[in-house]
């Protein structure tokens, strides 16, 4: 730990001190819990706290869905976070408006891909009550997440919130992806803008 200080007189005869404290951590006084650190790049990890928030927004005014495997709908929206550290989780919320056509069915998804390796930030619920990473899953995963059985169109504002547990500082890319079990889903068009907005959450 490392302190200095400085004492003057400003033009009004006061006493003023500035001062800077060095220190990589900090504890309660009680427990030695440890309630802040700050690494050697200056960056302060307080758990719980948000460390970075990054967005990105659509391209296209549409996104049409009409493949049985995952696809990017808009190659363009995606958000690139390295996260300040190891141990941080990434929370992504994926919001914006999808219409599903008469008999369609289909899903979309949050996704992070570190490297070489591509998962999904929410998994899929089975009617046993397992669940499974949709993305890695059989040809089936998510694809009944909107769905119509009636002779229209259906329309549904959607908030989708993914969950990633870091294990690196490497760059990690996170976007969305779709599929359908049948026929077509469409995202945007008069609804809310489709949106990805990614936090880093110190742990």
């Amino acid at each position: 730990m490392g302190f200095r200080a400085w004492l003057y007189l400003n033009r009004a005869g006061d006493c003023t001190m500035t001062s800077i404290l060095k220190v990589s951590e900090i504890q309660d006084p009680t427990n030695s819990n440890t309630a802040l650190t700050i690494d050697a790049s200056g960056n302060a990890k307080i758990p719980g706290s948000v460390v970075q928030v990054l967005r990105s927004k659509g391209t296209n005014s549409r996104y049409t869905v009409s493949s049985s495997s995952w696809i990017e709908p808009d190659t363009n929206m995606y958000v690139n976070i390295t996260p300040k550290f190891s141990s941080s989780i990434l929370i992504a919320q994926l919001q914006g408006h999808v219409q599903i056509a008469n008999t369609s069915f289909g899903g979309l998804i949050p996704t992070v891909t570190v490297g070489a390796t591509t998962v999904s930030m929410i998994e899929e619920q089975n009617a046993s009550g397992g669940s499974a990473d949709p993305f890695a899953g059989g040809s089936t995963g998510m694809n009944e997440m909107f769905r119509d059985t009636s002779t229209g169109n259906q329309w549904w504002t959607f908030n989708l919130s993914g969950l990633y547990q870091c294990t690196s500082t490497a760059q990690h890319t996170v976007k969305m992806y779709g599929r359908v079990g049948g026929g077509a889903l469409t995202v945007g068009d008069s609804g809310p803008a489709i949106q990805l907005i990614v936090y880093e959450i110190a742990q």
